[in-house]
């Protein structure tokens, strides 16, 4: 990875599969790995680090990305990507429901990487942000 700092991981927890990136301080994609036929509730922290490193790194050891965005399926009622806060995370926690195949997941994913890189800011953009400014013929028309 170039210059092995200030690094930035994505990941999107779906219900069958996680899907991770990394993308280097100039914003040049690094590497993208898909784990199809995961449940992400079964992945370990140490198996995820084994991947994030190998993926990142070759068999060393990665240093820890600046910051971790986490795609999120309904963000209740949040307009907008958001640092996850105590906050935030309630809303989204509470927003759960709403969308039971995908917020579990990440939410799952949103603790590992803490527990993994804790000093790593973590953000959401969520998909009922991307919909939030919809023109209103396009959420109301068939």
């Amino acid at each position: 990875m170039p210059g092995k700092t200030g690094w930035i991981l994505a990941v999107n927890a779906g219900s069958s599969s996680l899907k991770l990136s990394g993308f280097g301080a100039d914003g040049v994609p690094v590497f993208a790995r898909t784990l199809a036929d995961t449940s992400v509730a079964d992945l370990s922290r140490k198996t995820l680090a084994g991947v994030i490193q190998c993926e990142a790194y070759g068999a060393g050891c990665a240093p820890a990305p600046c910051s971790v965005g986490h795609r999120i399926g309904h963000g209740g009622p949040l307009s907008a990507p958001a640092e996850l806060t105590p906050e935030v995370m309630a809303d989204v926690e509470a927003a759960a429901a709403l969308a039971p195949l995908h917020n579990p997941p990440a939410l799952h994913m949103v603790g590992l990487m803490r527990a993994l890189f804790p000093d790593a800011r973590q953000f959401g953009c969520f998909d009922t942000a991307f919909h939030a400014r919809n023109p209103v013929e396009a959420v109301t028309l068939p």
